[in-house]
């Protein structure tokens, strides 16, 4: 769609503005036929809901497993959201560029995504998300010196796949450590609390950009990085799935 925005304002003589308003508009309007369609494909399954046992939810895993995807959210709160802005303060490039770079990172998520079971299999869960996680911040670090924008988007890129094949496993990997029951909870508190950091961080990679400093986001974000992926490891390594 990004790439399409130039060729239609030429066309039609609409403006870049009114393209956006008018297209999230649409998308917005076809989203409303999600439930419906999650209808459709449920309507024939029948859950079984099984009662909490007194006591059996598992505060220590949820609290330190939050904790610590809290850091990485803080972490990516700083500049990820603020990759145009980035650009544009930067390289002086509009989003008729960020936008379609943004798109490929999104499908190269997706094809990341595909494959992060077949690597969970080989390292182990832990071990995978460790290693996604790790080598995506290597790449993070690298962004705060690339020299133009035709590397910082090849760079952003695999940093976007890599890191984002850690997401399903993350996902994965807490769901196995509570009771079926406890799931839905777990993953609304899980939500919240990598919501929260992430949006007061953005203001504060807002602050740094507009204040000149291109590079210190990607040092912050990668120091937090560093710190929930150590910890993850430490608290985690030895987990077992809850029976």
């Amino acid at each position: 769609m990004p790439l399409a925005f130039p060729a239609i304002h030429s066309l039609t003589g609409a403006s870049i503005d009114s393209l956006h308003i008018w297209t999230l508009g649409v998308l917005a309007a076809a989203n409303l036929s999600t439930p419906l369609f999650l209808w459709v494909l449920l309507r024939g399954y029948r859950e079984v809901i099984r009662q909490r046992e007194a006591g059996s939810r598992n505060w220590g895993i949820i609290a330190k497993f939050t904790t610590i995807n809290g850091l990485i959210g803080f972490g990516a709160g700083l500049i990820i959201p603020l990759i145009p802005t980035w650009m544009l303060y930067k390289f002086r490039v509009s989003d008729s560029v960020s936008g379609p770079l943004l798109a490929l990172s999104n499908v190269t998520i997706g094809f990341g995504s595909i494959a992060s079971p077949a690597l969970s299999k080989r390292l182990g869960v832990v071990g995978a998300i460790v290693t996604t996680t790790g080598i995506s911040t290597l790449f993070m670090f690298s962004l705060a010196v690339v020299p133009d924008v035709v590397l910082a988007g090849s760079v952003y890129v695999v940093r976007s796949m890599l890191m984002n094949m850690s997401s399903p496993l993350l996902d994965s990997f807490i769901m196995s450590q509570v009771r079926p029951e406890e799931r839905g909870f777990t993953s609304a508190v899980n939500s919240v609390i990598w919501r929260l950091p992430n949006s007061v961080s953005t203001y504060v990679g807002g602050v740094l950009l507009q204040s000149g400093y291109f590079d210190l986001p990607f040092y912050l974000a990668g120091v937090f990085y560093v710190a929930g992926i150590t910890s993850f490891y430490a608290v985690f390594r030895r987990a077992k799935p809850v029976g």
